[in-house]
């Protein structure tokens, strides 16, 4: 049985994911098989880079800071297959730190989607008055569940 119950503003994404409630991944999963959704929430599958390139997509629109702070754009140009280019490489990656490395171009178009939303004075109004990724906690009889909306409009 869960112990929180209501919403919660300020839970690291990773903590969500590692938390034991059941999410909607979990019940879509469970629908085709309950011993798949079990296995599914206790082993979850690794990130794909179009989960890796959609979350940057949401930081990008959610919150500049942090899309910056997390993300870099991969250098163009650098021949990896080269001992010049490995070098380069390795070089920028001792530069990023602990940012996640993305293709250049998709990186650009998270910058886009940015200016697009937060100039679109429709959707400015709506996010302008929106909390992002707030994880909410239930108990839907007897089953401890959650959810994590992108934003609370």
């Amino acid at each position: 049985m869960s112990s929180r119950h209501g919403f919660y503003p300020d839970i690291a994404m990773e903590d969500y994911h590692g938390s034991s409630e059941v999410s909607s991944t979990n019940l879509r999963d469970a629908e085709s098989s309950v011993a798949l959704g079990i296995f599914k929430q206790r082993n979850p599958p690794p990130q794909t880079q179009a989960m890796i390139n959609g979350t940057a997509g949401h930081h990008a629109i959610q919150d500049m800071d942090t899309f910056l702070c997390t993300y870099v754009p991969a250098p163009q140009g650098i021949d990896r297959r080269t001992k010049a280019g490995k070098a380069e490489w390795s070089e920028f990656l001792d530069d990023t730190a602990d940012r996640t490395v993305l293709d250049h171009h998709i990186f650009e178009g998270c910058l886009r989607a940015h200016e697009q939303v937060w100039t679109h004075p429709e959707a400015r109004l709506l996010l302008d008055h929106s909390e992002f990724e707030v994880s909410g906690y239930a108990e839907v009889e007897g089953l401890p569940v959650k959810a994590r909306p992108d934003a609370d409009i």
